[in-house]
């Protein structure tokens, strides 16, 4: 009953007067533009503040638990909280937290309801985020620490993405996942301990080196039928994270070939140049300049629709 008390009093939302109190009716970006918020697009901000408040209290005390060793605690304050927002922090805690007990089974069944292993769909975000969360959550970085929890949670994501997106280049979609799912662990990492920087930024040089050789080798961007439709797109995102001019420079080569073959979009060609154009100039140069180059592109590319999507 005290845990629950506790617990209830750290993670109440933050007061609607309060939040109302700081929400400003415009917001910036880089110092550089304005929008006005619409009454719906303030309650939407507001909605959301409450959910990080009650997210990162939440995150808060679970971590202090598994810190503690309290990890039977981790498990009742998880069921105190049915709320869908934090449907992914409480199944990633859970699969920490009973492994760290011994309870294998039960966190082999919490990591298949995390990726969502039973689902007559395939989301690429439940794989990422349950890499991801080693940046915020003690518990999933204990249990990925541990080589064979990395190797089960590679096979039953590409179990569920083969059986439901069906890949013709099965090596290669394997490859591609591993990638992914390292490059989402790294990242986490480096956000959890940034005081290791240069540590993370030799093991993300190593997953883009291999990334690279995996495309020296095929010679072309992959396709939606050999490698499906998630990975297709995500291939985009890999890209997008090289920060190697010479690299880039041969990506950029391969994006256009694929475009000219009907393997990707010729929209991937301009999104490739624009996040390139992101890294010389910075975010906020970037963005001052964004509207004339889209204006540019379309006209370039004859792409009368085209605007900027991430990567």
């Amino acid at each position: 009953m005290r845990l629950k008390n506790l617990c209830l009093m750290v993670l109440l939302p933050i007061s609607q007067a309060a939040a109302q109190e700081n929400l400003k009716t415009f917001i910036t970006i880089d110092s550089v533009k304005q929008y006005k918020l619409d009454s719906a697009t303030a309650r939407r901000e507001l909605e959301i503040r409450n959910h990080d408040s009650v997210t990162a209290s939440f995150r808060a005390i679970n971590n202090a638990l598994f810190n503690q060793k309290k990890y039977a605690d981790i498990i009742e304050t998880c069921k105190l909280y049915d709320l869908d927002y934090l449907n992914s922090d409480v199944n990633c805690y859970l699969v920490g937290a009973y492994y760290a007990i011994g309870s294998h089974f039960k966190s082999d069944s919490m990591l298949k309801v995390t990726l969502k292993y039973a689902d007559s769909t395939f989301s690429t975000y439940n794989a990422t985020t349950c890499m991801n969360a080693v940046g915020y959550n003690v518990a999933m970085q204990e249990y990925l620490s541990n080589s064979q929890n990395w190797k089960k949670v590679e096979q039953l994501v590409f179990e569920h993405y083969e059986r439901l997106e069906k890949p013709k280049n099965r090596r290669a979609s394997m490859e591609l996942w591993h990638l992914l799912l390292k490059d989402q662990y790294i990242r986490g990492q480096n956000i959890k301990a940034p005081e290791r920087k240069e540590e993370f930024a030799i093991a993300n040089e190593n997953n883009l080196e291999e990334q690279f050789n995996v495309y020296k080798r095929s010679g072309h961007i992959f396709s939606s039928a050999e490698i499906g439709a998630g990975l297709h797109n995500e291939q985009f995102f890999l890209f997008a994270h090289e920060g190697n001019r010479e690299r880039r420079k041969w990506y950029l080569e391969l994006i256009k070939a694929g475009a000219k073959q009907g393997l990707c979009e010729l929209r991937r060609v301009p999104d490739f140049i624009l996040r390139t154009e992101k890294q010389d100039k910075g975010p906020r140069q970037f963005l001052i300049d964004l509207e004339q180059r889209e204006s540019e592109i379309r006209k370039e590319y004859n792409l009368p629709d085209y605007y900027y999507q991430f990567p």
